[in-house]
């Protein structure tokens, strides 16, 4: 399931003579071995691959990883939606819960009007 080995890029390295030139003639080899090391690393997120990965997977280990992609889209979506619903009925519940204590408060202060405290009353409607 693990894709083939790439070649490595760093045997075709050839350091330019001018970069040679400041470094002393006992020490250039080392250099050059020290620094022709390269090492090529890459890294995805997300279900899928990228395709130049994906295609060095054999026919079947392709065929899973899609079917798992898939299935994880359905899933996100699907957990998506309902979060999307759930936030929905959250702020009508809200909406509707503010309502009803503003009413409250408007009736309530009416009636500390009609006890003949208008102060008062008034401040609640406020």
């Amino acid at each position: 399931m693990k894709p083939a080995a790439e070649e490595d890029p760093s045997s075709d390295l050839q350091v330019p003579q001018e970069l040679l030139d400041d470094i002393p003639e006992e020490l250039r080899a080392d250099f050059v071995q020290f620094f022709s090391h390269i090492q090529i690393s890459r890294h995805f997120s997300g279900p899928l691959p990228p395709p130049s990965i994906f295609n060095q997977y054999d026919n079947d280990a392709r065929q899973v990883i899609l079917a798992e992609s898939v299935e994880y889209r359905r899933h996100r979506t699907k957990t998506e939606e309902r979060s999307q619903i759930v936030f929905f009925v959250r702020d009508i519940l809200a909406l509707l819960a503010a309502f009803v204590l503003a009413l409250l408060l408007i009736v309530g202060s009416m009636d500390i009007i009609r006890q003949g405290q208008s102060i008062e009353g008034l401040l609640g409607i406020g």
